[in-house]
């Protein structure tokens, strides 16, 4: 009986430690694939222009530990996220804002129009 309980209490254990160890689907690093009312080439063409790669003007890195960074051209904006189902939550400064995760991608909602990163 004592044997059965410490299996147990080992997988139950295991089971805890491989959920934390394998974070979110969703941590990674992401480039921007689609803005609204912006075309893409146009976009390469004013990074190309600057000397930087667009992946270096659009960026979204969510970590594992709950902790993420926007970059827009040079700013960057750090929060922290969480991931309920296909849902993203950042926060920021008390402020929230949801996100879609689906398939390797982040989809925001700007004002009814969305905002695409696809995972690198």
């Amino acid at each position: 009986m004592k044997r059965t309980v410490a299996i147990l209490l080992a997988a139950i254990m295991l089971v805890g430690l491989l959920a934390a160890c394998g974070g979110s689907k969703a941590a990674g690093s992401y480039k921007l694939e689609s803005v609204p009312g912006e075309d893409m080439e146009e976009l390469e063409a004013m990074a190309s222009l600057l000397g930087i790669d667009l992946e270096d003007m659009f960026s979204l890195e969510l970590k594992s530990d709950g902790t993420g960074s926007i970059t827009a051209y040079d700013e960057v904006e750090e929060f922290t996220w969480k991931q309920n189902g296909d849902t993203i939550t950042m926060t920021q400064n008390g402020d929230s804002f949801d996100a879609t995760y689906s398939d390797g991608r982040i989809t925001m909602d700007l004002e009814g129009e969305e905002m695409v990163f696809v995972k690198k």
